[in-house]
């Protein structure tokens, strides 16, 4: 499958299929990114399309975790996937998403041989809130994250996983 879902959000003998996707994007190389936000069969919360390809990838929702509810993904100059999670708790409430957000580093060709690796903010705290809305990346390289608490930019650099909130002092001179 390239999309699926369970529990609702959909079932292959419904005649009125319907299915959430948050985002479709296409990375600097022609690629087609889509975001599967209710991913429950497997686990598969992006579906790549390489450039020169009928086939899809799929990469899996980051282990040992809460599941994640991905809302929205970019890329940065370094060639790094940085990919927004909603954050949400069961009715029972438990932890369904732990929202945040996560870098994706993919090595190797999308078309024949692959990996795909997680990595963790280390300092998630700096984000306004855990329930991320919003993510993207400007020309000058510049993370903007939103969410429930706000708007909030932030640099970093290659090979870093730290987060340097952008502090602007007088913003009408920018």
């Amino acid at each position: 499958n390239l999309l699926d879902g369970l529990d609702g959000i959909f079932n292959s003998g419904w005649s009125d299929r319907n299915l959430i996707v948050n985002q479709i994007k296409v990375d600097p190389d022609g690629n087609a990114w889509v975001l599967n936000p209710y991913a429950e069969a497997d686990s598969n919360i992006i579906a790549i399309r390489p450039k020169n390809s009928e086939n899809w990838v799929h990469i899996k929702a980051p282990q040992n975790e809460e599941y994640f509810i991905p809302t929205e993904l970019d890329f940065d100059k370094f060639g790094r996937v940085w990919v927004a999670f909603e954050e949400r708790t069961s009715m029972e409430n438990e932890v369904y998403s732990k929202g945040g957000l996560k870098i994706l580093l993919l090595v190797g060709d999308l078309e024949s041989n692959f990996n795909y690796y997680w990595r963790d903010i280390e300092n998630l705290d700096v984000l306004p809130n855990m329930n991320v809305w919003s993510i993207t990346i400007d020309k000058q390289g510049f993370i903007w994250v939103l969410t429930s608490g706000g708007i909030q930019g932030y640099s970093t650099m290659e090979n870093s996983q730290y987060l340097n909130p952008i502090y602007l002092i007088n913003f009408y001179n920018y």
